[in-house]
């Protein structure tokens, strides 16, 4: 008895944290996938890329499906339901360690190829540039300036009138 009970506990704070961390995921995918990629649809005048961002889309099965199990542990359910959830946990926990793989051998060279086929240049010095896992590129060489924020480059761009700007 005091060992479902310890397990309900458990079970308890390891819900809330992995809902947590669940939302975190939830705020990547939509700050780092989705606004990043209406921002170089829209040819804005600088975009910052952080190459794990779809890591965060294969880590929801897998916190899902941690939360899953925490809940078939906690209410004694028979071994098979058990085992079939600690399975899809495993599977999903190989899909992030590939999907990990995948953004750090493909992600970050494909975006060295493809964002200056689309008019950007690779800039690292604007400020705010928080680590080398992110790549911050601007449209026109002449606004990546040492120490310049990413709103001074798209005030640069509306004040040269640049058509191709949606602000």
């Amino acid at each position: 008895m005091h060992d479902i009970q310890r397990i309900r506990k458990n079970a308890y704070l390891g819900i809330v944290l992995t809902s947590l961390t669940l939302l975190a995921c939830g705020f990547f995918i939509n700050e780092e996938i989705i606004i990043t990629t209406h921002e170089i649809k829209a040819l804005a005048p600088v975009v910052r890329i952080w190459p794990m961002a779809p890591f965060s889309v294969f880590c929801v099965p897998f916190l899902l499906s941690s939360i899953f199990l925490y809940i078939v542990k906690a209410i004694p359910c028979r071994q098979r339901v058990q085992t079939k959830i600690e399975s899809i946990l495993i599977k999903s926990l190989i899909l992030c360690f590939i999907s990990a793989l995948f953004c750090l051998l493909f992600l970050v060279p494909l975006q060295y190829q493809a964002m200056p086929k689309l008019g950007y240049t690779h800039c690292n010095l604007l400020q705010g540039h928080p680590n080398i896992y992110f790549s911050d590129w601007v449209k026109k060489p002449e606004w990546c300036v040492r120490g310049k924020s990413r709103e001074w480059v798209k005030e640069q761009a509306l004040l040269t009138g640049n058509s191709e700007i949606n602000p």
